[in-house]
């Protein structure tokens, strides 16, 4: 019978190239340019030894082994999330930092009960940074910055404001031409009746356009601080992509190393780091 060796697991797990910290004030982290760290308390005590607390520190900074982790998962939370995944060197953060080895979920599902890895299903291989410090450093770590594109939704939404105009107006010109022939042929009824529906077409339209622009200073917001956090980490690659199923793949290729929604990167406003 194949018994599942915890310590080897972990031990293994420690040669990964790279570490991902799943985010969702990843704005604040980026335009900081650190990462917070947390102190080692109650429940999470059991995650480091106490001899590794006493020689490193009391804080740390957990990171998952791969985008597809349980823990990225939690975080990012669906398609649209406005989470991110930064992703960090591990070589460089070893060789500053003590990173000491946890299974999450060793003793606990993804809701805190106490069960067994075989019920569980939760493997949430991941490493905890452990430091004396309150905050460290993204540089020179940082490595690159996945996320679902945060314009998205907005531009679908824009879209779909625009296709209600562009039919509404449609509308309206159709019933000016029917209130000029009813005004033609002096037909009173027609005229109320052509009044009224041009009337409700409009304020109608007036509805679309009014929801058009907000989503369009929402866009013009986002994009300016996204110009300034791409601006900010210029030699890391910001990779956007579809849907959170697609940057849980870890395959580059399906991402877009550049929004498409932001000018090129030669048109970003310089910006102190």
């Amino acid at each position: 019978m194949k018994t599942y060796d915890h310590f080897s697991q972990l031990v293994e797990a420690r040669s990964v190239p790279t570490l991902y910290h799943a985010t969702r004030s990843w704005k604040k982290i980026l335009l900081d340019g650190e990462l917070m760290a947390f102190g080692i308390t109650g429940e999470e005590l059991r995650h480091v030894p106490e001899a590794i607390r006493r020689r490193h520190g009391n804080n740390y900074i957990s990171f998952a082994r791969s985008m597809g982790s349980s823990y990225v998962n939690h975080i990012i939370n669906g398609d649209y999330s406005n989470g991110a995944v930064l992703e960090f060197d591990t070589k460089g953060l070893r060789n500053k930092y003590k990173i000491n080895p946890v299974d999450y979920f060793k003793d606990k599902n993804a809701f805190g009960k106490s069960v067994t890895l075989k019920v569980s299903g939760q493997f949430e291989m991941e490493e905890r940074l452990i430091t004396s410090k309150d905050t460290v450093p993204l540089k020179p770590y940082l490595v690159a910055v996945h996320m679902v594109d945060p314009l998205k939704v907005i531009m679908m939404n824009i879209q779909s404001q625009e296709r209600g105009i562009s039919s509404l107006s449609a509308v309206i010109s159709k019933g000016e031409k029917e209130l000029g022939r009813a005004k033609e042929d002096g037909d009173e009824a027609r005229i109320r009746t052509a009044e009224y529906n041009l009337d409700f077409a409009k304020r109608q339209l007036k509805g679309y356009e009014d929801v058009e622009a907000d989503y369009h200073e929402r866009a013009d917001a986002i994009n300016n601080w996204l110009r300034k956090l791409m601006n900010k980490h210029s030699s890391v690659p910001f990779y956007f992509y579809d849907t959170y199923k697609e940057m849980k793949t870890g395959r580059f290729s399906l991402a877009r190393q550049a929004n498409p929604h932001l000018p090129d990167h030669d048109d970003i406003d310089e910006d102190d780091d």
